[in-house]
């Protein structure tokens, strides 16, 4: 059987993307310890009386400026799962809303090539399709195609209580309003990723 191209294309770029962000993790160490020969010895000239601190404090804020690669690799704790939903139920509301946000997979998963595929533009970020879902969930019934494979992510998020998504759980009513301004196109939220924090809501997060 031959080889397929877009497969064989695709893991290429899988394995080119984790090699170049190892390197980058290996600088990053780099920096850690440079950042704290710098901390360091700022700290030994405050208390030397060499620098003012209010003076640096406004000289660095001054010229400061702001890296986000935006990658993320997911490392999974102890396996937790949230309250149960009826998912069943809820689906011809809600559309799978759920399936809108982002988390990133873990090396094992995008080493294993499994059925969950992650973002080529944005590591290691679930793939979304063109209709802003998980490529996994299905565009007509909004069901999971890999339900009893799902990820650590899906398998302990729950939306009960999350007032993201409802205005009001029991009463099945959606927050439409957070919905339509954050889970727009090329909107970028993450849900029940350790460490990791939403460019569009800085205060999401693990819950």
């Amino acid at each position: 059987m031959e080889p397929d191209p877009v497969r064989e294309l695709e893991r290429q770029v899988e394995a080119g993307s984790v090699f170049a962000h190892a390197v980058l993790a290996a600088q990053a160490g780099r920096v850690d310890d440079a950042e704290a020969i710098v901390r360091g010895l700022v700290e030994l000239l405050v208390e030397r009386g060499v620098v003012d601190g209010d003076e640096l404090v406004a000289a660095v804020d001054a010229v400061r400026t702001q890296t986000d690669i935006g990658v993320a690799i997911r490392v999974d704790g102890t396996e937790m799962a949230g309250t149960p939903v009826d998912c069943a139920t809820r689906l011809p509301i809600c559309h799978a809303v759920c399936c809108r946000l982002r988390f990133p997979l873990s090396v094992d998963e995008i080493e294993a090539g499994g059925p969950l595929k992650w973002e080529l533009g944005r590591p290691y970020f679930n793939r979304h399709g063109a209709d802003g879902s998980c490529h996994q969930c299905d565009g007509a019934t909004h069901a999971c195609r890999i339900y009893d494979e799902r990820p650590a992510p899906c398998r302990q998020y729950s939306c009960a209580g999350d007032e993201r998504i409802w205005t009001d759980f029991d009463a099945m009513e959606l927050n439409q309003e957070w919905i339509d301004a954050h889970l727009g196109a090329g909107a970028d939220e993450v849900f029940m990723a350790a460490g990791i924090r939403s460019e569009s809501d800085p205060a999401s997060g693990p819950r």
